[in-house]
């Protein structure tokens, strides 16, 4: 019998395998992370739906693990239930999509930041296709396939798109812009934040799919009256393509991703959730309503957020209990100086536009920090790198610490690399003043004393849980302050705990038949729990038919 111990040897082993030819293992032991859900055995003796729907599920990208498993188990319940269920899957026809990433690719790709072979020609899409094909075939929904639906004439007008275009230029297809979410896909591929870094090859590469993406639909929605879509994400190539797409046709879709919170999701209606939950307001979610129950919860959940136990979806690196003595050998002296913590994104990650934000993006912001700071040696800055440079899915090429401006710091700033175990939570309880530009960070940190400024798009942000600067002049100005402290009169860290429970417990929808895997890093349907769950007459497929339908709103959707 395999120990666990012997299990993550194996695990260990299996990763350091080149991608490709994990590929290979698993395409000839006909290995399938899916479900078959003719194995079920089901008898739906339910009324049917009092009113048939038409839905779309844009799952298209066959390796994209959660979003096959959440789409296909809504997908077979819907259909049983009489509704009209269809989906696109690609069929190993798209040149650049999310399947593809610069640590697949040759050394050459990394070196010219460029994408020269098609995920085909890399063998990445026999088993991504092969896997997706077979579970959809066993939910009964309609398959859409991309080569069934392109003709030669439809390639030879992207082409000729394709040869107008100029690097970066816009790309439009019927007046639809399709240039962020091109440009979103290349540096997801690329683990890069820098558009600059872009080449032709690549830039045109994802120009491609997302055409090609906007011509089968232009032919799905012809033949289906679709009420409505879902799909992951809402961002990149080719889900922020299919945001734009249903935008234009008036037709209501929902995006959703993983919670951190183990077997639950965010859905939001008609935009991705990167953009939906950091609009929401301090009065939309009426934050100063929530009981001291639920703000306890909060906290109780919040300070699990260390060591992960409640989460299917972790960055901590199993932190240092001492982490203070870490924190001395990298230059930290304790004194009286006031201290500042700046914790950081991925670079790269989601790399979108908010209007409201005060700088373009993170780099800007930290460097204005640190130029501050550089000039004030009578306060002291720590940078804390998000791990997740180094523990994502895929392993950012452009890391904080290789910044021009954050070569030999002055004495008062100190960079907390992404592999130190020294804790972010023990960071946040020695701080003065906490800095935020996107981290979900930002909620753990009103469990402690230090004011949170947040100057970019945090979930939490505009939730009068944290100061939130209208200029860089002002953000400037708080960090001159004498008396940090000061700054927690104009903020009340309780709307963010409120917030937290909202976030955390109240918007994501939990689904109890996925089965999280030991590392946590991935899960699966566990069938017999779907069993009964798709038997229940008071179940999420009952509850996201009715949601889906529109009979109900996901709560502030």
């Amino acid at each position: 019998m395999i120990t666990f111990i012997s299990r993550l040897k194996l695990t260990k082993i299996w990763l350091f395998l080149p991608y490709n030819l994990r590929n290979l293992i698993k395409n000839f032991l006909g290995y399938s992370p899916y479900p078959d859900f003719k194995k079920l055995k089901i008898s739906l003796k339910k009324t049917k739906a009092d009113q048939q729907k038409n839905f779309h599920f844009g799952t298209i990208v066959g390796s994209h693990r959660a979003s096959n498993l959440l789409d296909s188990s809504l997908a077979k319940y819907l259909v049983d239930r009489g509704h009209s269920v269809s989906v696109l899957i690609c069929d190993e026809n798209l040149p650049a999509c999310l399947n593809s990433s610069i640590w697949k690719s040759k050394k050459k790709d990394r070196l010219e930041n460029t994408l020269s072979e098609s995920p085909k020609k890399q063998n990445l899409c026999k088993v991504c296709f092969k896997n997706s094909e077979e579970l959809w075939k066993s939910t009964n929904a309609k398959i859409y396939k991309i080569s069934d639906l392109l003709t030669k004439a439809d390639h030879k007008e992207i082409n000729e798109k394709i040869k107008k275009l100029k690097l970066l230029g816009d790309v439009f297809y019927k007046e639809i812009s399709l240039k962020e979410d091109i440009i979103a896909g290349c540096l997801r591929y690329l683990c890069l934040g820098d558009e600059n870094k872009i080449s032709e090859e690549l830039y045109e590469r994802y120009a491609i799919s997302s055409l090609r993406i906007c011509f089968c639909y232009e032919k799905i929605l012809s033949i289906e009256s679709v009420d409505t879509g879902v799909w992951v994400h809402g961002i990149y190539v080719p889900h922020g393509i299919l945001n734009k797409i249903f935008k234009k046709k008036q037709i209501n879709f929902y995006n959703y991703n993983t919670s951190y919170r183990e077997n639950r999701f965010y859905f939001t209606k008609n935009d991705t959730y990167h953009k939906i939950l950091p609009s929401e307001s301090f009065e939309q979610l009426s934050l100063d309503c929530f009981t001291e129950s639920e703000l306890n919860q909060a906290k109780e959940y919040l300070v699990s957020r260390e060591k992960g136990s409640q989460d299917w979806q972790q960055f901590n690196n199993e932190p240092l209990k001492d982490s203070l003595k870490e924190l001395k050998k990298i230059g930290f002296k304790e004194d009286k100086k006031d201290l500042a913590v700046l914790f950081t994104n991925v670079v790269w990650d989601a790399r979108l536009h908010f209007k409201e934000n005060l700088y373009d993006d993170m780099v800007d912001w930290i460097k204005d920090t640190v130029d501050f700071f550089k000039t004030s040696a009578r306060k002291k800055l720590i940078i804390r790198v998000h791990p997740g440079e180094l523990i994502s899915h895929s392993v950012s090429r452009e890391k904080v610490a290789d910044l021009d401006f954050l070569q030999n710091l002055p004495e008062n700033i100190i960079l907390v690399p992404p592999e130190s175990k020294i804790s972010s939570y023990f960071l946040a309880r020695i701080s003065k003043l906490n800095l935020v530009y996107a981290t979900k960070m930002s909620m753990e940190l009103c469990l402690y004393d230090a004011p949170i400024i947040c100057c970019g798009d945090a979930w939490v942000k505009g939730k009068n849980a944290t100061i939130d600067p209208s200029s860089k002049k002002e953000f400037l100005e708080i960090l001159n302050l004498e008396n940090w402290a000061s700054l927690n009169n104009k903020m009340n860290k309780k709307n963010g705990l409120s917030y937290s429970h909202y976030i955390f417990e109240k918007k994501p929808i939990y689904f109890p038949y996925f089965k999280v895997a030991q590392d946590r890093k991935s899960f699966s349907v566990d069938l017999s729990n779907y069993e009964k769950v798709y038997l229940s007459k008071e179940s999420v497929l009952n509850f996201m038919e009715r949601k889906l339908t529109n009979k109900e709103e996901i709560i502030n959707s």
